[in-house]
């Protein structure tokens, strides 16, 4: 049954092809991804409010 549960290489794949063409970070399986989304978003957003 454990073996049942383990991750194939190909679902590995499927999730992380997922979190690549995701664009909200709650959305995504890796946390690493996601983390990096929400910097880059954070940063856009301050980026946008020191050019008003």
């Amino acid at each position: 049954m454990r073996d049942a549960m383990r991750l194939t290489p190909a679902c590995k794949i499927r999730r992380l092809m997922h979190d690549f063409s995701c664009t909200d970070a709650a959305d995504m399986y890796y946390g690493t991804l996601a983390d990096m989304v929400s910097l880059k978003r954070l940063r856009n957003l301050l980026a946008f409010q020191l050019m008003k």
